[in-house]
């Protein structure tokens, strides 16, 4: 009889954590009986080998503080009703809230938590994230295994479960030869006049963590170069409005191309000049080894964490030593130098 694993999201969209869950079922799915679960009512955009429940509990900004309680109780609830009724072996959880939720339900199953971003700076501020770092320092001790993504992941998990819990650090798994036939294809009608462009490129969601604001502003100190290379983002999230106000604000509009997310983005990323990853803070960025894959060369902040550890400095591409656009800005202009005359 084939064991049961149930993957755990807090809530489910197009990131790389559910990329992630997608290429784990694919490769593993006649092994195990795959569930994943989530509490949000999204549509996902990756494939899965697996059954998909959707609990039906989305959040909101505009929820009061009794509400979002309310609502927190009744998804530890229904989590452990389903686990429980339907003998899970193994809950797997993914990123800090569905980690929480995972030990808080107090089901029977294994509870390994899957710890992606860098833990401090992913919480952010503000009082939920307070309660959260508190409740992560609390219980995280009560977990079978932790699976960081990243070396110095699994070193910050140490520092808060001490010996009481077994740590794992595991990388990413990557179906290579499917990325590079992907990146072969056509780039969609309305891009196709890409082929002859110019361009450097982000993929990932528009938000504060992925730094397109700070590359939007390095590219605009890119005097010499900038009237020759376009800037593709690739993407959906919240801050598109503010990133768009930006280039206006910048007198970039007719340079800077936003583009929605793309199921397939591989093609943008191989027809690009360099792929920037421009993040304040990472977990172990799936799409910097993706851009690296596509053999596009490669510049990206050395945040915490996961840059340094797949980027060996000025050999297979940049890393920047600080967050800072203007730093970032020389970078890519040495990189672009380096490229016209090798």
């Amino acid at each position: 009889m084939k064991k049961k694993v149930l993957f755990l999201f807090a809530h489910l969209h197009k990131g790389g954590m559910q990329r992630a869950v997608s290429n784990i079922t694919q490769a593993l799915g006649d092994e195990y009986e795959f569930h994943v679960a989530y509490f949000g009512t999204e549509n996902p955009g990756y494939k899965y080998n697996a059954m998909m429940h959707d609990f039906k509990i989305p959040g909101s900004l505009n929820d009061n503080f009794f509400l979002k309680i309310k609502k927190y109780f009744n998804k530890l609830s229904v989590l452990r009703n389903f686990v429980n009724k339907n003998r899970i072996d193994k809950v797997i959880s993914f990123g800090e809230s569905a980690n929480l939720l995972n030990l808080l339900s107090k089901h029977n199953s294994k509870k390994i938590l899957s710890v992606r971003v860098a833990i401090n700076e992913g919480l952010g501020t503000g009082i939920y994230a307070n309660i959260s770092k508190i409740l992560i320092n609390i219980f995280y001790k009560q977990a079978d295994l932790i699976i960081p993504v990243s070396k110095k992941l699994a070193e910050d998990c140490r520092k808060i479960v001490g010996k009481k819990v077994p740590i794992c650090h595991i990388p990413n798994m990557y179906p290579i030869d499917e990325i590079r036939r992907k990146s072969e294809e056509e780039l969609p009608k309305e891009f196709k006049y890409l082929e002859n462009e110019n361009y450097i490129i982000n993929v990932g969601s528009l938000c504060y963590q992925k730094g397109q604001d700070l590359l939007i502003k390095a590219y605009s100190k890119l005097d010499d170069i900038k009237d020759n290379y376009k800037l593709v983002l690739v993407g959906r999230g919240p801050d598109k409005d503010k990133l768009v106000n930006l280039t206006n604000e910048l007198g970039l509009k007719d340079r800077v191309i936003f583009i929605d997310f793309q199921n397939n983005p591989y093609p943008f990323i191989k027809h690009a000049e360099i792929f920037v990853l421009s993040s304040r803070y990472e977990g172990f960025p799936n799409v910097l080894i993706e851009a690296m894959i596509c053999g596009t060369p490669v510049v990206s902040f050395d945040c915490p964490t996961g840059p340094n550890e797949i980027i060996d400095n000025e050999v297979d591409g940049i890393l920047v030593s600080s967050i800072d656009e203007t730093k970032l800005s020389y970078s890519i202009q040495n990189l672009v130098v380096i490229r016209k005359i090798s």
